[in-house]
């Protein structure tokens, strides 16, 4: 059996797609399908195949971890837990650990997300906020001239130090640092790059 995050299979609405709210388990010559609608901290699956339902969740929420209730597609619940405090802060005090926005991402995003259901992970190095992921939700607060954010701190990954030093060698200290590029750009001047990063560790 293998659980895999998709932003391709029409089987999901788009706008499911778009969020990455999609995941699909394989299993033989199976597929079974889990749609996560997202609410605040708790969140809704629809699927075809239940018997996987905590499986999938724990993948869910190593992207997603503020979620912490989940009910079955009828409204019953399903499980829950440990709260995680959420917090607001200002937009301009967060640290961000990526260098580019990928502008068709943003317009995608800027189409199906609903600026009030933004959250990101932070945690704090140095005395600082630091960005772990969601640089494209934040960035999309930003130009909706939000001030503050919801954050939660989450589990930081050893890359994360590195990253932060890069970018502070590109000048990038605040959300608005970061330069807006093409898909094509975004690709080779940021996945590449990431991509190269992880084979030399």
């Amino acid at each position: 059996m293998k659980i895999i995050r998709t932003k391709t299979d029409t089987f999901y609405p788009e706008k499911s797609l778009y969020l990455g709210n999609c995941f699909n388990v394989l299993e033989k010559n199976e597929t079974f399908h889990f749609e996560f609608v997202i609410s605040g901290k708790k969140a809704m699956i629809k699927t075809d195949q239940p018997k996987y339902f905590d499986e999938v969740i724990d993948e869910f929420r190593f992207l997603n971890a503020y979620v912490t209730q989940f009910q079955s597609e009828d409204g019953s619940f399903y499980k829950a837990f440990d709260d995680l405090p959420v917090f607001k802060l200002p937009i301009s005090v967060i640290q961000p650990s990526q260098f580019f926005i990928n502008n068709e991402k943003l317009n995608q995003l800027d189409q199906y997300f609903d600026i009030e259901e933004i959250y990101i992970p932070v945690q704090i190095i140095n005395d600082e906020y630091v960005c772990l992921d969601g640089h494209h939700r934040l960035y999309l607060s930003y130009l909706n001239h939000q001030k503050l954010v919801s954050v939660y701190l989450d589990t930081i990954e050893e890359h994360i130090y590195d990253f932060i030093y890069f970018a502070k060698e590109q000048n990038i200290f605040n959300i608005k640092d970061l330069k807006r590029l093409s898909a094509e750009e975004y690709h080779l001047l940021w996945e590449l790059f990431c991509e190269q990063y992880f084979i030399a560790q």
